[in-house]
Formats: structure tokens, C-alpha cells, sequence
């Protein structure tokens, strides 16, 4: 793990040559290049961007089902909505690839976890949109307000930004620790 740690610290082109200097197969070379690329603070910071932007899809699909009260789901939305489940699916996908079976037991397993159920609860939803429309069960669940809880449910991985801004997770530390004094 030290070595990871002292390994994200070079930049990518010279950490692959150093690589492929030290007589490394391709599997470990593009392995360490994941670890590499995983544990760098701009893939936290990519993966936020990708956040930041299905909270504006969830945004204007909202405002747009309350202004036009539609029934059907435009194919944009359904193209928008396949294309972030399967980028946060590669993305635990590609921590888990890189931490292993400690991506459940590491320090951020809690944050690991809610990602991973989140994602799968999207996946879900996405089954229903794609395989269920127009039966029983999507009525059913569509009249429990089911799926719009799971579309909501997607909002709550922008918590998960918190940590990545250091003056907004100080702002948040400070506000519930001033709601325990009530």
C-alpha cells in the first residue's frame, strides 16, 4: 500500500516507463496504471463532475415531467439516464478492481457502500425503464412512487463531494455538530 501512496506521487508517462524498465507483463503495467489513475485526486474530482452533472439530468427531467406532465420518457433522457448507470457501475467497478476485497473493509468502506447501493438502485431503476415499461409491476411500482424515491436516492452520491471540497466538509462538520446542541 506504501508503495501505491509513493507511486501516485509521479507523473503517469514517467511512472509507465519506470514500469515497463522494470521488466513488468502488461497485465501489471496496466494494473499499476489503474492504481495509479484510481487513487489520484483528479479521478475524485472527474467522478465529481460526472455527479454534479446527473444532478442537473435529475434537475431538468424533473422540471420537465412537472411542466409537460408526460407519461413517456424522451429517449434523450433514457440514452442520458443508461449512460451515468453504466459510468458509476465502471467506476466501482474500477475501485474494486484496484482495492480488492478492501474496498469493503478499507478506511472509506462506508462511502464505498452507499456508492455501491446507490448504483445498483439505479441499475434497478434502469431495468424497470427498459424491461418493464408498460407492465403490472412498473404500474405498481410507479403508483408507490418506487422509482421516483430511487431517482432521488441518485442525489444523495453528491454528499459524497463533500469530502472532495475541504471548506464545504469544515461548513458541514460545523452545522451538525451546532445541531447537537439543540
Amino acid at each position: 500500500q506504501a508503495r501505491l501512496e509513493a507511486n501516485n506521487k509521479i507523473p503517469l508517462g514517467d511512472y509507465l516507463t519506470l514500469q515497463r524498465l522494470r521488466g513488468q507483463s502488461w497485465y501489471h503495467l496496466i494494473y499499476h496504471t489503474l492504481c495509479w489513475v484510481v487513487k489520484a485526486d483528479f479521478f475524485d474530482y472527474f467522478i465529481g463532475f460526472f455527479l454534479l452533472g446527473n444532478a442537473v439530468l435529475i434537475g431538468v427531467q424533473a422540471d420537465y415531467y412537472a411542466r409537460t406532465l408526460a407519461k413517456e420518457v424522451p429517449v434523450s433522457f433514457q440514452t442520458l439516464d443508461l449512460f451515468f448507470c453504466f459510468f458509476f457501475l465502471l467506476e466501482c467497478l474500477l475501485r474494486f478492481s484496484v482495492e480488492g476485497f478492501a474496498f469493503f473493509k478499507g478506511i472509506n468502506w462506508r462511502w464505498n457502500l452507499f456508492d455501491v447501493t446507490i448504483v445498483v438502485f439505479q441499475m434497478f431503476d434502469e431495468f424497470v425503464k427498459v424491461f418493464l415499461t408498460d407492465t403490472l409491476v412498473e404500474d405498481g411500482m410507479s403508483n408507490l412512487g418506487v422509482l421516483r424515491v430511487l431517482r432521488l436516492a441518485r442525489l444523495l452520491r453528491l454528499v459524497r463531494m463533500v469530502r472532495l471540497i475541504p471548506e464545504l466538509k469544515s461548513m458541514v462538520y460545523l452545522i451538525v455538530a451546532s445541531m447537537g446542541s439543540f
